[in-house]
């Protein structure tokens, strides 16, 4: 999806020294690759986002060491909170996803409810309450496994650089609509984590996505699912969702209404702040780098 201006790109490259396995960090290099700086950095992370190259204009280069290095940013997972210089965001997303899932939409919404991503005991517990509030009775097996256990796991995948299994789907039936529930860790290795395109179209197909909590309350299926055009239906409210318009899962499914108004409304509302603008960014940058080399050391938890 070429960017409009790539062909006058004439500054400086840039070098960012980030371990680029968090997607927090791999959204954020993306969205500074929309500038009109060159982003340099590690060979061994250079490997993990090429794979977005089949999706995206997504421009990057293997450092040499001797580009400028940007280090006046933070990114901090609990919050959420992305900053580069004085711009802050909760995430910063780069503009061409909300290009590229717009077009999604037009799917076709053949999905009423839907839940797809890693099954830990906390989540399986979460929708099994929801489920049995709809009347489902026999929900989503839960294995005698511990959180340990799937830490572990995940370690050992890395280790081994074993690729994501497949998908194991559940399809239950309610008075109100089917739900579709995919138990699937695709996204938590490469090159599912750098993009998992199976993933969003499920969200394009749905009218509501499932928002149980990850490690903390906010989660990214709330702004992914946005972005496809579903509505998310969260566990629990945060500040991170202030001015959405989304349902809980205590919500009776019978007042749960999907509309195109919510949809756009929430998409647009999302655009504003989870993205820059690369105007705002090549100033941005320009005047982190005009202040010269400083000392500090990114802060990324």
């Amino acid at each position: 999806m070429p960017r409009e201006g790539v062909g006058a790109r004439k500054r400086p490259a840039i070098r960012i020294e980030l371990p680029s396995d968090r997607l927090q960090v791999l959204r954020f290099i993306q969205a500074l690759s929309e500038s009109d700086y060159l982003v340099c950095i590690a060979p061994e992370y250079l490997t993990k986002l090429e794979y977005l190259k089949q999706y995206f204009d997504a421009r990057f280069s293997e450092s040499r060491g001797d580009e400028q290095l940007i280090t006046d940013f933070e990114i901090i997972h609990e919050t959420p909170l992305t900053r580069i210089g004085s711009i802050e965001r909760p995430l910063i997303f780069p503009r061409a996803y909300f290009s590229y899932l717009r077009e999604l939409w037009d799917l076709g919404r053949d999905i009423d409810f839907s839940f797809i991503g890693l099954m830990t005991p906390a989540r399986i517990d979460s929708l099994n309450a929801w489920l049995k509030r709809q009347g489902v009775l026999n929900g989503i097996p839960r294995p005698p496994f511990l959180k340990e256990y799937l830490i572990m796991r995940e370690k050992i995948k890395r280790w081994l650089r074993v690729h994501s299994s497949g998908v194991t789907q559940f399809i239950f039936q309610t008075k109100f609509g089917s739900v579709m529930i995919g138990a699937s860790d695709k996204g938590r290795v490469f090159p599912g984590k750098a993009w998992d395109d199976d993933y969003f179209r499920m969200l394009a197909r749905s009218r509501f996505v499932l928002c149980p909590a990850g490690d903390f309350v906010w989660t990214y299926r709330f702004f992914e699912s946005i972005m496809c055009g579903a509505i998310p239906i969260v566990e629990a409210s945060c500040s991170s969702y202030n001015g959405f318009r989304y349902f809980t899962m205590d919500d009776p499914l019978a007042d749960i209404r999907w509309s195109s108004e919510i949809a756009e409304h929430n998409f647009n509302a999302c655009l504003e702040l989870l993205t820059i603008s690369r105007e705002a960014l090549n100033e941005e940058i320009s005047q982190i780098l005009s202040m010269g080399s400083r000392e500090d050391v990114p802060l990324v938890r």
